[in-house]
């Protein structure tokens, strides 16, 4: 059986704005390239939202029996926030790798499922915030 996002509880439809990140949310940095173009990925609900979850994950303490899964977890937290970023650039390369961002917010979703962490499933509702990307970004 084909497992599709809308399976695993994503949903592409368009959601209500959230508010926005509430001073010192510890994520800064650079909003502008070496040309003083702007860069679009620092503004964006979703790109805040996994760098937040990524330091979560870099910060929980997985069971000793579960290395490979912890990870596996970082490995895919990395990957959503750095996928976003690089999707921030537009085209078909930054759809595909808005695409790349949602099945690496749905495969933490699953280590979540299999590891009972503190504050797993707060982290678990915001990786399906980002799973809900408006479908135009994912294309």
């Amino acid at each position: 059986m084909t497992m599709t996002m809308s399976m695993l509880g994503f949903s592409f439809a368009c959601y209500r704005r959230p508010p926005p990140v509430r001073r010192g949310s510890g994520i800064r940095g650079p909003t502008e390239n070496d040309n003083g173009e702007r860069l679009p990925s620092r503004n964006t609900f979703c790109y805040r939202l996994s760098v937040g979850v990524a330091r979560w994950v870099l910060t929980a303490r997985f069971p000793p029996k579960c290395t490979d899964l912890a990870d596996q977890a970082v490995r895919s937290a990395q990957s959503i926030a750095v996928n976003i970023a690089e999707g921030s650039r537009g085209g078909q390369a930054g759809r595909n790798h808005y695409r790349i961002a949602m099945g690496s917010a749905a495969e933490l979703c699953t280590v979540l499922d299999l590891v009972d962490l503190p504050e797993g499933a707060a982290r678990q509702a915001e990786l399906r915030r980002i799973g809900g990307m408006p479908r135009g970004l994912a294309g």
